[in-house]
């Protein structure tokens, strides 16, 4: 407790005084007897000097009385005053009820007790209360023209805020309902406040005349505060208790005293403190001393100061300290500031109970420093130990920490645009930031499938942070994936403009965690896979385009897709590295010297549907997708180079152990086979004109085959020409058999294949042809299937196969690439089938182009005679010359044929040769001349014209007419008929000439065979034909 106040002291000095001046007018009023006992010269004195001392007692009697009515102004009026006036005021502004149990006041002390006070609001509820209210006043000081408090105390005060659904305070909200008048009255007051002349510096006596004041202590103990918000759905309540609070030493003037002390302590619900300590004086005005905040619940301070943004600051504890210097010239600093925040955790929205979005173990900031006079705020660092970070990207897009705050960014622009006419822009410097320990949770749900990728162990360094956009800030970040796939980035960035500058590490990343971006491409899971990189990266925003470069090693390994639907494997290789990878951003180029492909396994399925795997890959419209493909091909140029968005180039494109795996499902019995240990390269590949790539490939095909790939490859992506010669020998036909039983409706017994490819592929538009080689082809067993061709494919095989049992065969192939129902094997197996059938029904026509014989199939097919005769003509004997060559090329072929006469013609024609008149073989024209003749010799000129005369003038010309040399035959004839038997010896005579023509031509007898003679054949320009049939040995 302090000392005596100075009304201690006068109140002692006039009581001393009261007890001397009774004490003196007793003794001036003793009774005369008395004084007339003395002696006569003590009498004679008396009486002179009594005259001279009555003016005391008048002097102390008049003081004495004013004593007693100050003291009882001060013992009773005060406090019955104060009692009536505090309930009638309270009730008048607040209205508020108040009570007290006890008002004293001391006149003497100058000093006023009040005990028991509380009040209560309109609705019954206690808003203030105090225990004791004690206040002392120093009476020398009013001597001094000054009010010198020597002794406030305020003993367990209780006061209750609330903060209406509006916002309103209680207390405020109090007062304007019951004196508008001093409401406004107050308000036109405030609005008048800044019209005074006097400047910052003049002091506040010179200014106001306000009457100056020296508090010498002022104490207020186990106060109590209660803060009820009722904003929201929820009301919340914030109890402050005890507050402890002692000034000592302030005074309102200047003085040449030190300055005073204050110290400030609050305690919010169980455990958080603030401590506020230091000194003060108030003329001129100036603080300094220590701030300091302890175990602060972090949603108690968030409900005030973060209620209007989306975040909920929840779970936290705040501990903050710091050394402040305040004035009124130099406004305020704060130094060695150090802020701790423990166990944070930070909602998106106060309604979400899902994960936090932001945790914090522990955040630790030093060496903080603020300077209000420059606006100036200063870190020395910033350090953050085992947080987790969780970002959302909803189905429309936005993110978690960015949707709602983006709904208050136009108002936050229009609030600042005025900034910039501060005379003293706010400026902050970081000097460094660690972030250890964190974690980082993605989830992806604007997907259509939603993507969580997880980055554990971040460790985040950034340096030099500073207010100043374009000043250089230091990175260095190193994260690990959930797959133990790390990556690393060390450099600097600027913010305005963007830049970086740094290195970028990528160790064993995942592809299967991105999986679903992958999907919104294309339809293929990644099943397994790891990225590397190490490299640079440099980008530099020149708004509007982003320019820079990525420059560094870029490999896959182990890499292996498959399709979704099919759940079959698509693409897979062991490595692949772009050794290395050069990218400039504007113009975009890709740049690759060297890429190393081993081990890439790319497995074509073709479909029941008849369409393929890579069909399957893109997304579902793939009408859409084609036609789009086809619009962009159409719309390039001459030189292509408008419609390609970006420059490739690889210099050279490595392969080794390359597999191509072929799986056909759209044929009965399936068909798999393999092309492996492919290897070679690609030169100078890209897709800029006129840059063609060569290739050479080679691999084997199955068990046994090769394969080889040369040629050029024209620009990708444009409609520019590749020229590619495909090689391949030594290949099995078994395999085929489910192609070869669907077009020849046979199986396969055995074979090889040996193939020489030539293609011209402009565009997606492809045009070969395909020299085919199949060396001991045989056909097994008998299949059906109702896409075989309708004929004689045993037949059509052996007109095929040469002499040493080869099948040679060129076949046209084209069509689109982009097309999905083109397929190339099958395009091939038709064209084939084709042949073969054509062959089978047109064998002659074949065999005749095989000795360079042009003409129809029955040229070489039949055998004519004239009528009535077995000698072989000379043209007809050439024929079978040329015949018995081609199938000398052909040994697989045998020969069927028997001997024929026609009784129409041949009948008439063996009576004439009877009489020794043979028929010429040379035609129709040639056989009618030598009948009229004839007629003519026999039976004169009239005969051959009563004929004439009898004919049908519309019958046509009679050279050429079969009829009229029937009419001819019979009336040179008339009844007569050749020998019994004669026709069928004819007819055996003509097979016999036709085999002894063969035999002599060189032809084994073995491949002949003569079937029974028929007397029905069929004449043709006047020849009776025999035919030949070929057949398969």
């Amino acid at each position: 407790m302090p000392s005596r106040s100075s009304g201690s002291v006068i109140c002692q000095v006039i009581l001393t005084c009261i007890v001397f001046a009774l004490r003196d007018f007793r003794r001036w009023d003793v009774p005369q007897s008395v004084t007339s006992l003395r002696e006569p010269g003590a009498v004679a004195q008396d009486n002179r000097t009594q005259p001279k001392r009555k003016w005391p007692r008048w002097v102390g009697l008049a003081l004495a009385l004013l004593i007693l009515i100050y003291s009882a102004f001060g013992f009773l009026v005060v406090p019955w005053w104060l009692e009536r006036q505090l309930p009638e005021q309270a009730q008048r502004h607040l209205g508020w009820q108040t009570q007290t149990r006890d008002i004293s006041a001391n006149p003497f002390t100058l000093s006023v007790t009040v005990t028991g006070f509380s009040a209560t609001d309109s609705a019954g509820e206690v808003v203030a209360r105090a225990e004791k209210f004690h206040l002392n006043v120093s009476f020398l000081q009013l001597f001094l023209a000054q009010i010198g408090i020597d002794e406030f105390l305020l003993d367990e005060p209780y006061l209750r805020l609330e903060i209406g659904p509006e916002g309103n305070l209680n207390i405020l909200a109090d007062w304007r309902n019951n004196s508008p008048q001093a409401a406004d009255a107050g308000q036109s007051k405030g609005g008048d406040s800044g019209s005074g002349e006097n400047g910052p510096g003049e002091s506040s006596e010179g200014s106001s005349g306000a009457f100056p004041l020296v508090i010498e202590n002022a104490q207020i103990t186990a106060g109590k505060i209660l803060l009820r918000d009722r904003r929201g759905e929820t009301t919340q309540e914030f109890q402050i208790s005890p507050i402890a609070f002692d000034l000592s030493g302030v005074a309102t003037f200047e003085n040449s005293g030190d300055a005073g002390r204050y110290y400030l302590s609050a305690t919010l619900g169980d455990d958080q403190k603030l401590i506020w300590q230091g000194d003060i004086s108030l003329m001129p005005f100036r603080s300094s001393g220590d701030f300091e905040l302890q175990n602060l619940a972090a949603d108690a301070l968030w409900h005030f100061v973060g209620r209007d943004t989306p975040y909920d600051w929840r779970q936290g504890r705040i501990d903050y300290k710091s050394n402040y210097q305040f004035s009124d010239t130099e406004q305020l600093q704060l130094d060695d500031g150090e802020l701790s925040i423990r166990n944070s955790e930070v909602f998106i929205s106060a309604t979400s109970n899902d994960q936090p979005a932001l945790q914090v173990d522990q955040l630790e900031a030093q060496g903080l420093s603020f300077d209000l006079s420059r606006m100036r705020l200063q870190v020395g660092s910033i350090s953050a130990a085992d947080w987790s970070l969780l970002l959302r990207r909803a189905e429309d897009g936005t993110l978690n920490w960015a949707a709602d705050a983006e709904d208050d960014g136009s108002e936050g622009d229009e609030s600042d645009s005025g900034s910039d006419n501060d005379e003293t822009s706010f400026s902050w410097q970081v000097e460094q930031v660690a972030l250890e320990s964190g974690v980082l949770n993605w989830r992806d749900r604007a997907l259509s499938e939603p993507a969580e990728i997880q980055l554990d162990q971040i460790e985040l360094e950034l340096t030099d942070l500073t207010g100043d956009p374009d000043s250089p800030v230091g990175i260095a970040l190193q994260v690990t994936g959930s797959d133990k796939g790390t990556g690393q980035l060390n450099g600097e960035f600027t913010l305005s403009p963007f830049t970086l500058e740094s290195s970028v590490q990528l160790s064993d990343v995942s592809l299967a965690n991105y999986q679903a971006y992958l999907n919104e491409a294309v339809n293929l899971e990644l099943a397994a896979g790891t990225l590397d990189f190490d490299g640079t990266v440099s980008l530099d925003d020149q708004k509007p385009k982003l320019t820079g470069s990525i420059e560094g090693t870029l490999s896959a390994d182990a890499v292996q897709t498959q399709l979704v639907e099919l759940e079959s494997p698509f693409l897979s290789w062991t490595s692949l590295r772009l050794n290395p990878l050069r990218v400039q951003l504007e113009p975009l180029t890709v740049d690759i010297p060297e890429i190393r492909w081993t081990g890439p396994e790319f497995t074509y399925v073709r479909l029941p549907d008849g369409k393929n795997s890579v069909s399957r890959v893109t997304a579902d419209d793939e009408e859409g997708e084609t036609a789009s493909a086809e619009t962009e091909t159409a719309g390039a140029d001459g030189d292509g180079n408008d419609t390609v968005g970006f420059a490739l180039r690889i210099q050279r494109l490595g392969l080794e152990s390359a597999a191509i795996v072929i799986d056909d499902r759209s044929i009965e019995g399936g068909f798999q086979t393999r092309i492996h240990n492919l290897s070679g390269e690609l030169l100078a590949l890209g897709n800029q004109k006129p840059q063609r790539a060569e290739v050479r490939l080679e691999g084997d095909v199955a068990e046994q085959g090769s394969l080889v790939l040369e040629g050029t490859i024209g620009a990708l992506g444009q409609n520019d020409t590749s020229v590619l010669d495909l090689v391949g020998d030594n290949i099995a036909i078994p395999p085929l058999t489910p192609y070869v039983a669907r077009y020849l409706g046979y199986k396969v017994e055995s074979g090889r294949l040996a193939l020489d490819l030539d293609y011209t592929i402009v565009g997606d538009q492809l045009d070969g042809s395909n020299d085919v080689v199949l060396h001991d082809f045989r056909l097994g067993e008998n299949v059906d299937s109702p896409q075989a061709v309708d004929a004689p494919v045993q037949l059509g095989l052996a007109l095929l196969r040469d002499r040493s049992g080869t099948i040679s065969v060129e076949l046209p192939v084209n069509g689109s690439l982009s097309d999905p129902s083109f397929n190339f094997s099958e395009v091939i197996l038709s064209t084939f089938s084709g042949l073969v059938a054509r062959a089978a029904t047109a064998p002659f026509s074949l065999l005749g182009n095989l000795v360079n014989i042009g003409g129809s199939d029955e040229d070489l097919g039949n055998t004519g005679f004239a009528p009535g005769s077995a000698e072989l003509p000379a043209k007809e004997n050439e024929e079978l010359q040329a015949l018995t060559e081609a199938l000398n090329e052909r040994p697989a072929i045998s020969l069927q044929f028997r001997g024929v006469s026609a009784p129409d013609w041949d009948g008439p024609a063996l009576v004439l040769a009877e009489r020794g008149v043979s028929l010429p073989a040379e035609g129709l024209g040639p056989l009618i001349d030598k009948l009229e003749s004839l007629l003519v010799e026999l039976e004169g000129e009239s005969a051959l014209e009563s004929q004439v005369r009898a004919r049908d003038t519309d019958a046509g010309p009679r050279r050429s007419s079969p009829e009229w040399a029937q009419t001819l035959l019979r009336q040179l004839v008339g009844e007569e008929s050749p020998e019994p038997g004669a026709l069928r010896q004819l007819a055996e005579d003509r097979a016999a000439a036709i085999e002894r023509a063969l035999v002599d031509n060189g032809i084994d007898p073995g491949r002949l065979s003569r079937e029974a003679v028929r007397t029905s054949g069929e004449v043709e320009q006047g020849r009776v034909m025999v035919p030949l049939e070929p057949g398969s040995r």
